[in-house]
């Protein structure tokens, strides 16, 4: 039992020093892959064909990193959501209130003519459709 502790505590350190050593952090690399881009971009203009095909490793790379970045965001904001979303916090406020904003619609074109009043928007909507 003592050595499954001393093991556990071992995989803690070094999953810390995992974390802090960057392995999350994709901007160094995504940065250095753009400048290298650039820098070959630009000798590919000055005639240099060569470096067309390291280009498309690079951009490769890049959109590797990208996809990456893009899923390690996506995991940030669940873990967020898993710890503050389902209880009726202001956090779960604003995303339910920012949904409805965005779902409202307010006002829409019918016929020609600019329609803002709610019974009018469901009744040009219902008459869309029938018509349609």
């Amino acid at each position: 039992m003592i050595k499954l502790i001393y093991k556990l505590e071992a995989t803690k350190d070094k999953l810390k020093m995992w974390c802090k050593g960057g392995a999350n952090d994709l901007s160094p690399h995504i940065v250095d892959i753009k400048s290298k881009l650039k820098y070959l971009q630009s000798q590919i203009e000055s005639g240099h064909l060569q470096a067309i095909e390291e280009e498309c490793n690079l951009k490769r790379q890049l959109s590797v990193l990208l996809h990456l970045e893009e899923r390690l965001w996506r995991q940030k904001s669940r873990i967020k959501w898993i710890k503050d979303g389902d209880l009726n916090t202001k956090f779960f406020q604003g995303i339910a209130n920012g949904r409805q904003r965005r779902n409202k619609i307010d006002i829409i074109s019918h016929g020609g003519q600019l329609v803002t009043d709610m019974p009018d928007i469901f009744s040009a909507c219902t008459n869309f459709f029938v018509d349609f």
